[in-house]
């Protein structure tokens, strides 16, 4: 854990960055992890991943970044589905894509709204957002992603959060940081 800790507070140093101490560190580990999921993302079997059903029912573009695109899913597969299971879906879809504003869902019709931006560059498309959603399902499905931890949360809730640091090490962190100020 001590290498974890100098190496987050070694990039922490390094950039520049919104909001505290604790959010800093939110973001960093949440970086980590996206890595990690992307990792694990791409070594799905494509074959695997066209197996399970995901249709596109409606999409709405993004509007420049005044209103984010809007995509509707339908993944018959998931109707009814315990909801520890949708909401791990909907934490995964916001670590792997990262630009989203909200995600909802209704287990019953088997149903996902995704609202998100992207930039220029990074064009998402909502064949895109599908591939992602299939390829988080068959991780799901294997047992490959926990679904115990999960409490679906919408952006502002998760900027509170510390992922998986205790309050002790974020302020062993915070306080570290402060030194390091006084002897760079």
């Amino acid at each position: 854990m001590n290498t974890r800790i100098r190496a987050a507070l070694e990039k922490l140093a390094t950039r520049p960055g919104q909001g505290s101490l604790v959010e800093q560190i939110d973001k960093l580990l949440r970086e980590l992890q996206r890595t990690e999921l992307e990792k694990m993302l791409e070594e799905v079997d494509k074959k695997e991943a066209d197996e399970v059903a995901v249709d596109i029912y409606r999409f709405l573009p993004q509007v420049k970044m005044k209103e984010p695109a809007l995509a509707r899913f339908h993944l018959p597969e998931w109707e009814g589905y315990n909801e520890v299971f949708w909401l791990a879906l909907g934490d995964y879809l916001i670590l792997a894509l990262h630009s989203i504003t909200d995600v909802a869902f209704d287990r019953a019709r088997g149903t996902l709204k995704v609202r998100y931006f992207h930039a220029d560059e990074s064009h998402k498309s909502p064949e895109d957002v599908r591939r992602v959603i299939k390829r988080v399902v068959v991780l799901i499905g294997r047992r490959a992603l926990p679904t115990d931890f999960t409490h679906f949360r919408r952006m502002d809730d998760r900027q509170k959060s510390i992922g998986e640091l205790s309050k002790k090490e974020a302020l062993a962190i915070g306080g570290a940081i402060e030194l390091m100020k006084f002897f760079v």
